[in-house]
């Protein structure tokens, strides 16, 4: 039982930071089914910035496709993959794709 609040703010320099979302989800559900509801509330009341910061939980392949497609750059931490076939070199890393993570 439980529920999760994911909290959206504007960081803009000079200007006071001011919670411009929250979003409510179940305390098992993982973040990243969180994002696209998220920026889709903000774009729908002219909120969306073109940079969207958040944590390790929130990205994947999907959301970084669709916040691209809004215009939205995802700032985030990449996690490395130390799997078998991240080690054997057959799996395709976050350095295959230049331009798209910062």
């Amino acid at each position: 039982m439980g529920c999760k609040a994911h909290l959206s703010e504007s960081c803009d320099e000079g200007l006071p930071h001011v919670v411009t979302d929250v979003h409510t989800t179940g305390a098992t559900g993982p973040d990243v089914t969180a994002t696209t509801a998220i920026q889709d509330r903000l774009i729908a009341r002219g909120l969306a910035r073109g940079e969207h910061l958040m944590d390790a939980g929130y990205p994947s392949a999907e959301v970084i496709a669709a916040s691209v497609r809004r215009g939205i750059t995802l700032i985030v931490p990449v996690i490395v993959s130390t799997s078998r076939n991240a080690r054997a070199g057959t799996q395709l890393c976050p350095g295959d794709f230049p331009g798209i993570f910062r």
